[in-house]
């Protein structure tokens, strides 16, 4: 485990521990309530790079949808008036 919960710091203390009755990884430590960013590494046991895609998969090809609103408030208006929208698809260059 790597991330703010580690202080990105990738030694010992943050590595994963298996249970082999349960069968699963797991990873313990005493935190602050609130929000941590944090990625799940594989390293090999003689490697020297860890990689995140080998647990999370590549989502280089990912389809993605956004839909964009502006809006515009005249001076005056109590309320704001919709003058465009536009749907754009990564896949299809934004069309």
């Amino acid at each position: 485990i790597v991330g703010q919960l580690t202080n990105w710091d990738l030694d010992e203390s943050s590595k994963m521990q298996y249970d082999a009755r349960k069968g699963a990884y797991f990873f313990q430590k005493y935190l602050k309530q609130g929000y941590y960013n944090y990625h799940v590494l594989f390293k090999p046991v003689n490697g020297i790079e860890s990689n995140t895609s080998v647990i999370e998969g590549n989502h280089m090809e990912t389809e993605n949808e956004y839909s964009i609103y502006i809006y515009y408030k005249r001076p005056g208006d109590l309320y704001d008036h919709l003058v465009g929208f536009l749907v754009v698809n990564s896949r299809n260059g934004g069309n």
